[in-house]
């Protein structure tokens, strides 16, 4: 049950950071919200048992690419 709930939230931020991503204006502010969706996933990959995945994600996409 537990389970459900974080992906249900994980998927969710996922989907809505992605729309703000694409919709919003100031860059700042689209690069936040990119980091929020590749947490997000992060997220998705931990739920799925991989963690190798998530750490990748982390320190490539968010620590590298939008610095």
């Amino acid at each position: 049950m537990g389970e459900r709930i974080v992906f249900t939230i994980a998927a969710a931020s996922a989907l809505s950071f992605g729309t703000m991503v694409v919709t919003l204006k100031a860059p700042f502010r689209a690069t936040v919200a990119l980091i929020g969706t590749l947490l997000s996933v992060a997220v998705l990959f931990l739920l799925l048992a991989a963690p190798f995945v998530a750490a990748i994600q982390v320190i490539v996409y968010a620590g590298a690419i939008v610095v």
